[in-house]
C-alpha cells in the first residue's frame, strides 16, 4: 500500500527530488523510508530553536535531520538498528524533529 507521500511534497521540492523520492519509495527494502535532504531542512526551518535547546532526533536513519540542525542546539539522536530505541528513552527533549512516512 502505498501513502501519499509523494503527492505530499510534490508541490514543495522539484520534480527531479519528487522523482528519486518515488524510486526510493518502490524500491525500499525493509519498511526503510529516508526523507529527502531538502524537505528535512524545510521542516527543521519552520522551528523556532532557541540556543541550547535539546533536539532528539528519534529515527536518525541517515541523519538527513540530525546533520542538519542548526548549531546553536543541543542533538541527540535514537536508532534501533544501532540499540538505541526512542521507546526505552527516558529522558526529556525540548524538541522532537522527524518526518515519519505513516
Amino acid at each position: 500500500m502505498k501513502s501519499n507521500i509523494s503527492h505530499n511534497i510534490k508541490h514543495r521540492l522539484p520534480k527531479e527530488q519528487v522523482d528519486l523520492f518515488n524510486n526510493r519509495i518502490e524500491n525500499s527494502i525493509n519498511d526503510d523510508f529516508y526523507t529527502p535532504v531538502e524537505l528535512a531542512k524545510k521542516c527543521i526551518n519552520m522551528i523556532d530553536f532557541s540556543t541550547g535547546d535539546l533536539v532528539l532526533d528519534n529515527a536518525k536513519g541517515k541523519g538527513v535531520f540530525y546533520n542538519n540542525y542548526p548549531d546553536i542546539i543541543e542533538k541527540e539522536w535514537c536508532e534501533i538498528k544501532e540499540d538505541k530505541d526512542f521507546l526505552k528513552r527516558l529522558e526529556k527533549v525540548d524538541w522532537i524533529v522527524t518526518n515519519h512516512p505513516y
